[in-house]
């Protein structure tokens, strides 16, 4: 096998010094914005699934006659398209309340209401308001929450942080390239007498192409992983926090195992438009030295 030799002295310009670090912050900014969406879009899917069939029913504590329960629980039963009924009991509302509050609920001094869920056939219910004007004649205090209206809300909301996210990573490449392109560029004005040198001693342009190659995929290997570690650090101590305070809703939706391998792509993106980059710049300007 033959071995690479390097005929430029690359140790010459101060390339080496800065290209790492560029490509190492593009690369992290790269992965927080592509975790932090993969992370938002985990947990809205999550919900999607899971409430977007349940209604939620509320009625105050002091308006909630045991008479007045049960024929709203008679009421829901008898409606088309719903499948389950189930009046919650205390230690329930306090553990769906955890996530908001922490674990302590246990002393909470203010009385909580009177709460039924509904499980409706998915995608199939559409007599919300129908169902409403029934139970507001038993109950005109009781409160029916609908969750498919803010998981729509939030799907909206999580479609334009998608966007924000490509925006920000398009941005990122567009910066990444235009970094490498000024910094071959500068390589390639400061070894012109040598390049020239050896294109009188008969090297191919593609042999030169290889030397600029070589030394961009080496620097944008290290960039991209200085970049990678230091995301992994930001990330973890998010989730760290997030734990701390008992976030759970965010702390169990942070950057998901399954969405590793989408994140490998950042780095590994940003060493191939790194090469790439480099060898049209090179090629290019080869074109035109006579």
């Amino acid at each position: 096998m033959k071995r690479f030799r390097r005929d430029l002295p690359f140790e010459a310009d101060q390339i080496g010094r800065f290209l790492p670090w560029i490509i190492s912050f593009m690369v992290f900014l790269g992965l927080l914005a592509l975790a932090i969406t993969l992370s938002i879009s985990e947990t809205i899917n999550g919900w999607n699934k899971n409430m977007s069939s349940h209604i939620t029913i509320q009625v105050p504590s002091d308006k909630a006659s045991s008479d007045d329960l049960q024929k709203v629980i008679r009421i829901l039963k008898s409606t088309k398209g719903i499948e389950k009924v189930q009046l919650l009991d205390n230690s329930t509302k306090l553990t769906l309340i955890e996530p908001w509050l922490g674990k302590k609920t246990e002393n909470l001094s203010v009385l909580l209401p009177e709460v039924i869920e509904v499980e409706t056939e998915r995608n199939k219910f559409d007599n919300i308001s129908v169902l409403k004007i029934k139970l507001r004649e038993v109950i005109p205090e009781i409160t029916i929450d609908d969750h498919r209206e803010w998981l729509m809300r939030l799907i909206s909301t999580s479609d334009k942080i998608k966007i924000i996210s490509i925006a920000i990573l398009l941005i990122i490449g567009v910066i990444s390239v235009t970094s490498v392109m000024f910094a071959t560029k500068t390589g390639l004005a400061v070894h012109t007498p040598i390049i020239n040198l050896l294109h009188l001693m008969g090297a191919k342009d593609s042999y030169i192409v290889n030397q600029f190659q070589l030394r961009v995929l080496y620097l944008a290997i290290i960039g991209s992983f200085l970049g990678s570690v230091a995301a992994i650090i930001v990330l973890y101590i998010f989730k760290t926090i997030a734990q701390d305070i008992e976030l759970s809703i965010y702390s169990e939706s942070i950057v998901p195992l399954n969405n590793w391998l989408v994140l490998i792509t950042v780095p590994l993106t940003a060493i191939i438009i790194s090469v790439v980059t480099t060898r049209r710049v090179v090629l290019r300007t080869l074109a035109r030295i006579p």
